[in-house]
């Protein structure tokens, strides 16, 4: 368990201590044989005007920030404790600063801050001999996505919001439709999922019931559970289970479907990116996910918060449409939202009515993202996971007038000590 709490004055030695250990590692390859400034240090953080939290685990101090109300200037974590979700959990602490410097070569802290929101806004300075870059948080820095076809742009809904803030709120919309359609009967396909599921429909493959094992007794996260098809049928093989989703009306027909099969589930609605703590305490033996990577901003941030949520030794199994796929049928079709595989978005779309999603014509858009599948893994590796399996399956057979490509991705991962 982490413990966030204000420094006291007593202890800004051990903070110096925290930040040599930290920065020691951290520039070794940017300050090569150059003695930590230890005096230094310490009278500058018993000088400090603002605020420092320290991070604890175990009662151990770890990691520690120090801030004033705009600007974030320092956060550190123990090279050891590093990986764990202790920096995110001091970011949030923090609160609402807009504006950090970092070191131009510390290439691991901006890959950390990108991940969590933050942009450089093109200023520099020389610090220490060296280049160091301002980045700014986007959602408090008036950052506005420019991006191909956006019908939002302009909105003045979207100022101060990040373009993941807004595809959670968006595709909540899209996604209550599509289930308010489906509960009046326009869409047959998960009418009634209950039903379903007893006539003998399975959604799991063979190969994710394998890649899993056996599941009784033992606790399951579904991550974009949706209408909770999955979900129940991982419960009924004896799984303990929990579903999250974004969308109200979807968890409220995963609930009556799990009344109906006398199954003991439990759902939580929130933003697949703004995770609860209290499902983020290594709690779970298995997260699983099927077709949302989709819907996923920042895989990065989103991988993290699994590595959280899985015990030692747990399974991490992700599977959704093969980006190859993907990307070849939009070809097939003459879309022209992309010209290139490695054109990832956002993109946006206004909906259409279609007898398959959207019969009733209802006006919504969507927001989605295109990984390719080496940013899928490289990704969930820069978790902290271990990826075991990566399996591409269901040859697409002429669907989408696509021949010979594989229609599905399946990964496996395991969180390791």
């Amino acid at each position: 368990m982490v413990n966030i709490r204000p420094a006291h004055t007593h202890e800004i030695p051990h903070i110096a201590a925290i930040h040599e250990q930290t920065a020691t590692v951290a520039y070794a390859h940017i300050f090569p044989n150059q003695p930590f400034p230890r005096t230094e240090t310490i009278t500058r953080w018993q000088n400090f005007p603002g605020q420092i939290l320290i991070a604890e685990v175990e009662n151990v101090s770890v990691g520690f920030a120090a801030f004033d109300a705009a600007e974030l200037h320092a956060l550190y974590v123990m090279p050891n404790n590093q990986g764990q979700g202790i920096g995110r959990r001091l970011l949030v602490a923090a609160g609402a600063v807009s504006l950090l410097w970092v070191l131009k070569e510390n290439h691991a802290a901006r890959r950390f801050y990108a991940a969590h929101g933050w942009v450089p806004d093109g200023t520099a300075r020389m610090a220490f001999g060296v280049v160091e870059m301002r980045y700014q948080h986007a959602a408090t820095s008036g950052y506005e996505p420019t991006l191909l076809d956006d019908p939002v742009k302009g909105n003045s809904t979207m100022k101060n919001v990040t373009v993941t803030e807004e595809a959670a709120r968006l595709n909540r919309q899209a996604w209550d439709s599509i289930r308010r359609q489906r509960d009046d009967g326009l869409i047959a396909t998960h009418h009634d999922v209950a039903a379903e599921i007893l006539a003998g429909t399975t959604i799991l493959s063979p190969q994710q019931r394998q890649l899993a094992g056996d599941v009784a007794g033992k606790s399951l996260l579904d991550l974009g559970c949706g209408d909770g098809f999955e979900l129940l049928e991982w419960a009924l093989a004896g799984a303990h289970v929990t579903g999250v989703d974004n969308s109200p009306l979807q968890l409220a027909a995963a609930q009556h479907a799990a009344t109906q099969l006398s199954l003991s589930c439990r759902f939580v609605q929130t933003d697949l990116l703004t995770l609860p703590e209290n499902l983020l305490q290594t709690q779970f033996d298995i997260v699983f996910s099927a077709w949302v990577t989709a819907w996923i901003g920042d895989l990065q941030r989103w991988f993290t918060d699994v590595a959280l949520a899985l015990k030692l030794g747990g399974i991490f199994l992700l599977s959704g449409r093969h980006p190859l796929a993907d990307f070849f049928a939009e070809r097939a079709q003459s879309e022209t939202a992309r010209m290139s595989y490695f054109q990832e978005g956002p993109f946006y779309e206004k909906a259409n009515r279609s007898v398959t999603w959207n019969p009733a014509a209802e006006q919504y858009t969507t927001i989605e993202w295109k990984p390719t599948l080496g940013n899928i893994v490289t990704a969930i590796a820069q978790s902290g996971l271990r990826t075991t399996h990566l399996l591409e399956l269901g040859d697409t057979n002429g669907k989408d007038g696509l021949i010979g490509v594989p229609g599905e991705f399946l990964i496996r991962a395991t969180k390791e000590g």
